[in-house]
């Protein structure tokens, strides 16, 4: 075990290893055009009077699984009210 792993291993969950350095790079192009979100949106079956709601469901939808995530990992849930606060 390398020293930073061994001095952190109480919170490291797993490492990867390879011949070097792995970069991932990329774009959403079709979220990045300004037509791509209608695009997107057609071919997720949502109509942009359906919007709304969609958008709710799945803020909902990622609020639990993260809270999950956290409830499973012992992690603790924070509120930050302020965008001046350091994250």
């Amino acid at each position: 075990m390398n020293p930073f792993s061994a001095k952190h291993a109480g919170s490291v969950i797993g490492t990867r290893s390879g011949f070097d350095r792995v970069v991932f790079s990329g774009t959403l192009r079709h979220l990045a055009d300004p037509a791509g979100p209608k695009r997107w949106l057609r071919a997720a079956g949502v109509r942009l009077k359906d919007f709304a709601a969609h958008a709710e469901a799945m803020t909902r939808r990622l609020k639990e699984a993260s809270e999950a995530m956290a409830r499973r990992t012992s992690r603790p849930i924070l509120s930050v009210r302020s965008a001046a606060a350091s994250k």
